[in-house]
């Protein structure tokens, strides 16, 4: 593959790396994958678990490609490789991992199913037994119920939203497979925002999960399914696609990739929230009330190295009057929240993000804003076991309760 040779060995992604800079292994660094993903490739290491460990160990931050000078696609290697060990290695996922998986390639039907199932479970106590069971039997299974954050009924989306200002045009909204249950408010605001400043938003019901899960676990044919679902979804329109969430986002700019007729174009189409809200014109009766509070803000890798639009949060957060907006220290690493990292990885992903929850407790703020659902729950899980922290919250949803239309709607 002419992609891996352009790695010079330069060494300049090792200390960008979350995990070469906690264990300080060459074969937990970027160089190191790389070098191992062109053996497995070229059938000159033997394939093994000892060679599997490191790629199931990288984080897929993509912090290395920001500093590589030779421009390397390190992203779409590691996606790859994972791809050719699962052709001719399958690799036993656990059963948290599995079931993971298989949720999000059920459709919304399903999913919202599912969800009401598992708030009847949740409501009754029966939960608190689950996890006992799954911690002792299956530790895996437990640490993933564990993250879970408690769910609200499953929000029930419109197919359409009118907006409630001057009309301004239309944008389509994507939801992922699991805001509905897991961050139903998220949505609600986001919907709110856009039809406060005179949007009107559609949400495509045949749409389906974005296909990260999948894509960077190697089974690119899922994640091709659900790139064709999505592509047909939201048809052959030029109005723009909302990403509220940054991981998702990212992974529907890889739709070029899976798909090179109609993903492109789809790709084109794709806005993350923030940067739409800060490059579109605001009418004069939509203001935002004063905020005397501090907030923190925590950089999500697909934000910050693939959709490169972390400044936008800190833009839209500063139109909010008194409102004391600071980055989290060490926002260029990791938080290790990355997909279903945590129960594929828990040990590391505790490290990194143990991190985190130091950064918060020095810092101090009422609230920490994450334009991830991933890194919002892994973080708020680790809060639980701390005694105080501040209210997780994605950018949208802060931005919707100071958000007041002045006069007449329309």
């Amino acid at each position: 593959m002419p992609e891996l040779d352009r790695c010079v060995a330069c060494g300049l992604c090792l200390p960008i790396c979350p995990t070469y800079q906690q264990l300080q292994l060459e074969s937990a660094s970027p160089r190191g994958r790389l070098a191992l993903i062109r053996g497995l490739l070229k059938q000159t290491l033997p394939a093994s678990a000892d060679l599997n460990k490191p790629l199931s160990l990288c984080l897929q931050c993509r912090a290395c490609e920001q500093v590589c000078p030779a421009e390397v696609e390190f992203g779409w290697l590691i996606d790859t490789a994972k791809q050719h060990w699962q052709a001719t290695h399958p690799r036993n996922r656990n059963l948290a991992e599995r079931i993971l998986y298989w949720f999000a390639r059920q459709p919304i039907h399903q999913r919202q199913k599912l969800a009401a199932l598992y708030r009847m479970i949740q409501s009754t106590g029966l939960l608190g037994l689950v996890k006992l069971a799954g911690l002792a039997r299956l530790p895996r299974l437990g640490q993933a119920l564990a993250l879970l954050p408690a769910v609200a009924n499953p929000l029930k989306l419109a197919e359409h939203y009118t907006s409630t200002s001057p009309n301004a045009g239309r944008v389509y909204l994507f939801t992922g497979c699991m805001g509905q249950f897991l961050d139903p408010d998220t949505l609600r605001a986001t919907i709110s925002v856009l039809t406060k400043l005179g949007y009107d938003v559609q949400v495509p019901p045949t749409q389906a999960c974005c296909g990260a899960l999948h894509l960077h676990d190697g089974d690119f044919d899922t994640a091709h399914t659900l790139a064709l679902q999505n592509i047909t979804a939201f048809g052959h329109s030029d109005a723009p696609i909302i990403s509220v969430v940054s991981g998702c986002g990212s992974a529907l700019l890889e739709y070029g990739h899976l798909d090179a007729a109609g993903g492109k174009r789809f790709e084109s189409r794709v806005t993350d929230i923030n940067t739409f809200l800060t490059t579109i014109p605001w009418p004069t009766h939509v203001t935002l009330n004063p905020l005397a509070a501090k907030v923190l803000v925590q950089d999500p890798c697909s934000l910050r190295n693939v959709l490169k639009a972390e400044a936008s949060v800190y833009e839209l957060l500063n139109r909010i009057p008194q409102l004391e907006v600071e980055a989290l220290a060490g926002n260029a690493s990791c938080c290790g929240g990355a997909g279903i990292y945590p129960v594929r990885e828990p040990e590391m992903a505790m490290k990194l993000r143990d991190t985190k929850l130091d950064a918060l407790k020095r810092q101090n703020a009422d609230f920490l804003v994450s334009a991830n659902l991933g890194c919002a729950i892994h973080i708020k899980s680790g809060l639980k076991s701390r005694s105080a922290g501040p209210e997780v919250i994605h950018p949208v949803s802060l931005i919707d309760r100071q958000m007041e239309v002045l006069g007449s709607r329309i």
